[in-house]
């Protein structure tokens, strides 16, 4: 036999029964106060007098006790029982086993059958007669953590009654059944049920447990309280002094008296209000709304659904945000988190906006405003001369856009002009990108090697120190440098002459411009159309690129570049000066092979074979000052203007000797080299 502390035995039958399904007919014996356990199978349990305890297991039993105080056991499993209890002046028990919540049990009445079914499964039991009987002659029902239903309570649960019960000193268990109850459970760690209805449940002091059933209920927490409430039961919610999270499927949370308590949501859409004092509300996952109320309350806002509110004289608030945030009215503050690239924006008061480490753009609003980026490429959005940007050493490439004048701080990189005003620009000791607006502006970018492009309008830009690159796209653009700030540079759609102390010039565009120098060494650069670029004095480079250009030097040892595709140039030579060499450079691709040279009136004709491409040197016949004095090439080689001139002439004997009169290229490259090479010696 197996021998169990309750008293209950299992003999070699009682095995067999537990493992092999068999519909069995137990009786006990007269007299006797037994343990009946049927087993697998559907069994029928006769008790006999007696205090019994019968056991239906597994299968659809039928357990009829007898006379006596009879216990039934009731398990996960156990399959759909018929429990006949009689009334003969003692008490049966239901005792449900382990496993079995009494949340999860569904109370119902079938005529005077009370049936009690375990929600989510098939699992029932049915009690015949339960109703004919007055509530204290009705069996009571127990479950395994001590908590018990007597007839009272049964009534409760069917019929609806608001009740309002009151527990004690002691560890209570308060059913309130249906109705819309109150229930307070005093000290003690109680056990508070509200059923269906719509409870307030209190627990009072100690660890208390509590159930509000279906209904919109309202549970008062404290210590260690733990609330319990399922899917679909209706918009529940929790009131409390303490930092609180919201446990599954309840939906608000309220925070009481002045206490600097935290306040945290759940997977639902919840509500969170705070208290007095200076709390912490987070929403967690869901659609969440969250009223700090009085004082320096955060909010955590984890999606673009979340909605906080704060009424005027609520304190300093922060929100913390993993998503793009624009601040509510009566916020005060933001901080991005994460490092997702996120923008954040102020409202009317004066904000405080915090970056997190991803590109950020912040804009402030109306108000004195301040904002720091943090790490990463952050863009800032200033509207008042009193907005602060912040940004520490290394902190990445930043923009402010402004629509006011505004000197760019320490560690910021980039400003933009914004609007139509004009309004001046001022950058730092880092090397600044200034962008104005479509006004007269006045871009200054101190130290650094800067970029200022004053955009529409007629612009004053001042590089400062650097090598400096200014973009020009009005006449009235004004470009100022002083003696000693660097090789700065002009990129002009419209036509220009440098300034003092400005060294180069590209033409952009496919305008038809020109473009003078200085007394420098300038680098002339020209665009699409045709160019008419004067170098001035100095020694320059003039780089016509694509269209028909004309080029002059001026004084100085120039030089002129010329490439495939660069069309017709015409070289305007004329230096007086003995000593000076300006030479032509070809670009890579162009050898003096690929080279034919011809006069036409008094000019020098140099054209690559097989191309419309030529230089035309201009009154090359009239005398040397007309001369470029060096053809270069890529590969180092070098032709000089005598030598230029002694292939004319022998180029013109070949055209004459093979009859030709015009100035077809040839078509043996070998047979130019051969000239070239006989020329030259």
């Amino acid at each position: 036999n197996i021998q169990f502390a309750d008293g209950a035995v299992w003999d070699g039958l009682a095995i067999e029964r537990k493992l092999f399904p068999s519909d069995d007919d137990l009786v006990g014996q007269p007299g006797q106060s037994e343990t009946l356990d049927g087993g697998l199978g559907d069994d029928m349990l006769f008790g006999g007098d007696g205090d019994d305890i019968l056991y239906g297991d597994a299968g659809n039993d039928l357990l009829d006790g007898g006379t006596g105080a009879d216990t039934y056991v009731f398990g996960r499993g156990d399959g759909q029982d018929t429990v006949f209890s009689w009334s003969d002046g003692e008490q049966d028990r239901l005792v449900f086993g382990a496993g079995i919540d009494l949340t999860e049990v569904i109370v119902q009445a079938e005529y005077e059958a009370l049936i009690l079914s375990i929600a989510g499964s098939s699992d029932s039991v049915r009690i015949p007669y339960y109703f004919n009987f007055p509530p204290q002659e009705r069996p009571i029902i127990q479950f395994a953590d001590g908590v018990v239903w007597d007839g009272l309570a049964i009534d409760r649960k069917l019929a609806p009654v608001n009740d309002h019960l009151v527990g004690t000193v002691a560890a209570d268990v308060l059913d309130g059944g249906l109705g819309d109850d109150i229930i307070f459970g005093l000290e003690g760690n109680d056990l508070l049920v509200g059923d269906a209805g719509n409870d307030l449940l209190h627990g009072g002091l100690g660890d208390d447990r509590l159930h509000g059933g279906s209904g919109d209920d309202t549970y008062v927490v404290d210590g260690q309280d733990m609330v319990v409430e399922t899917a679909n039961a209706g918009i529940d919610t929790v009131v409390s002094e303490a930092s609180y999270t919201l446990g599954d499927n309840v939906e608000n949370l309220g925070l009481l008296g002045s206490g600097d308590v935290d306040g945290t949501g759940n997977a639902l859409d919840n509500t969170l209000s705070g208290n007095d004092g200076a709390n912490l509300l987070d929403g967690a996952a869901g659609a969440d709304a969250m009223a700090g109320g009085l004082g320096n309350d955060s909010y955590v806002v984890d999606d673009l659904a979340d909605v906080v509110t704060e009424l005027p004289g609520g304190g300093v608030d922060t929100v913390h945000s993993l998503v793009n945030y624009s601040l509510g009215a009566e916020l005060e503050a933001l901080v991005l988190g994460g490092t997702a690239a996120l923008n954040g924006a102020g409202n009317a008061l004066d904000n405080l906006l915090v970056g997190n480490a991803g590109a950020n753009t912040l804009d402030g609003g109306a108000g004195s405003d301040q904002m720091v980026g943090g790490a990463g490429d952050d863009t800032y959005v200033v509207d008042t001369a009193a907005d602060q940007v912040v940004e520490n050493l290394n902190e990445g490439v930043d923009l402010v856009r402004s629509q006011v004048s505004l000197v760019l701080g320490s560690h910021v990189e980039n400003l933009s002009l914004l609007g139509s005003s004009g309004l001046s620009g001022t950058g730092n000791q880092l090397s600044n990108t200034l962008i104005g607006n479509s006004g007269n502006n006045r871009l200054t970018g101190l130290a650094g090697n800067d970029w200022l492009d004053g955009g529409l309008g007629g612009d004053t830009m001042l590089g400062g120190t650097g090598n400096d690159t200014y973009v020009v796209n009005s006449s009235s653009d004004v470009v100022t440098e002083l003696s000693g700030e660097g090789v700065d540079t002009v990129l002009s759609s419209v036509s220009l002459g440098l300034g003092n102390h400005v060294e180069n010039l590209t033409l952009t565009g496919a305008s038809n411009l020109y473009a003078n120098g200085n007394a420098l060494g300038n680098v002339l650069t020209g665009n699409a159309g045709h160019n008419l670029m004067n170098g001035g004095g100095g020694a320059d480079t003039l780089d016509g690129q694509g269209g028909n250009d004309t080029l002059a030097g001026g004084t100085g040892a120039d030089n002129y570049v010329f490439a495939r595709g660069y069309g017709v140039d015409t070289v305007q030579e004329s230096d007086p000066s003995t000593g000076v060499r300006d030479s032509v450079r070809f670009a890579p691709g162009i050898t003096q092979s690929d080279m034919l040279y011809r006069r036409v009136g008094n000019s020098l004709e140099a054209s690559i074979t097989g191309t419309s491409d030529r230089m035309v040197f201009q009154n090359w016949y009239l005398g040397s000052r007309y001369h470029v004095e060096d053809f270069r090439f890529s590969d180092g080689s070098v032709l000089t203007d005598s030598q230029v001139q002694s292939l004319v002439g022998a180029m013109a004997t070949f055209s004459a000797s093979s009859g030709s009169s015009d100035f077809t290229p040839m078509p043996e490259r070998v047979g130019l080299q051969d000239i070239a090479v006989g020329t030259m010696g």
